[in-house]
């Protein structure tokens, strides 16, 4: 009898770490972009782990795009933390992308970060603010 329950618990546990390991990790990110000082947009974007996930915008005539991969990490003191890597861009009127910036954020997950560019005694050219949140599906 102990043999059964035995092999019972195993199948069901081996049934329970299955399909944790076939759970989708995904990251919830909010974003907000100010460009030459301007607030250009406040975009939300869920991305599976490790792939692209794009986000267009046109505001006031003026278009953006933001790119952004996210990975859970560990950092060196061995907490969990989730990098984020983005390329920013302005599209003109004919369809041409231009890259402002390719910052790579580290942020623990549910906490805010942000990273600014530009030259000193001048308006930021790019401000980038997140909030990135880890999920499963």
């Amino acid at each position: 009898m102990k043999n059964i329950l035995f092999v019972a618990v195993m199948a069901l546990s081996t049934t329970a770490f299955a399909s944790i390991e076939r759970s989708i990790k995904a990251f919830d990110i909010d974003m907000n972009l100010a460009i030459d000082g301007k607030q250009v947009s406040t975009p939300r974007i869920i991305v599976k782990e490790g792939e692209k996930g794009i986000v267009t915008q046109e505001v006031g005539g003026q278009i953006s795009k933001i790119e952004v991969v996210a990975k859970e990490i560990r950092r060196s003191d061995l907490s969990k933390a989730i990098r984020l890597d983005f390329t920013v861009s302005k599209v003109s009127a004919d369809g041409k992308s231009t890259v402002i910036s390719k910052p790579r954020i580290i942020v623990a997950n549910n906490a805010e970060a942000m990273i600014t560019s530009g030259e000193t005694g001048r308006p930021e050219a790019l401000s980038l603010s997140v909030v990135a949140n880890k999920i499963t599906f």
